[in-house]
């Protein structure tokens, strides 16, 4: 098995995306320019998956079970980096279990992305809708969710007293 693996790990390497060379041509010549850019990017539904882009298959990745902790680590990692390559990243919380979070991880590979040049796609799992979070006890609605309540609290609600 650690044969397969070595050679997974330098097919991961070999589709690394190289980075983009820039042309004066394009970036935006105005903030108009750019905001029009990125409204069009928010408008469009993407349309090939990460699969389609790299070219490598999630049946190309050994399930949990035959991996090694050695191993699984050795195929997340450079995975992580692979996408980091494409300007992507996966939403896992870092306390998830490796065994958990290695299928979750290789599920990237049939979501549909935008590669950008600039900026990166954070590929989401969870709605933060606690009871339908796919992490359970490992989830962070509730914590994104008491801060963005703390963001759009009125702090004239809190205080009932006059400043003056």
């Amino acid at each position: 098995m650690q044969k397969y693996i070595d050679q997974l790990l330098e097919d991961m390497i070999a589709v690394y995306r190289q980075p983009v060379e820039e042309k004066p041509a394009d970036k935006p010549f105005s903030i108009e320019q750019h905001f029009e850019e990125v409204e069009r990017w928010l408008a469009s539904e993407p349309i090939y998956t990460f699969a389609e882009h790299c070219g490598l298959k999630p049946e190309q990745f050994p399930q949990v079970e035959h991996l090694t902790d050695e191993q699984l680590q050795s195929i997340y990692k450079a995975y992580q980096q692979l996408l980091y390559s494409w300007n992507l990243d996966a939403d896992i919380p870092e306390s998830l279990p490796l065994r958990r979070a290695y299928p979750i991880l290789i599920s990237t590979l049939d979501h549909k992305v935008e590669i950008v040049n600039d900026g990166f796609i954070i590929i989401e799992f969870c709605s933060y809708d606690v009871p339908s979070c796919p992490f359970a006890e490992h989830c962070r609605c509730e914590e994104f969710q008491t801060e963005s309540d703390e963001m759009t609290r009125n702090p004239e609600e809190e205080n009932d007293e006059m400043p003056f």
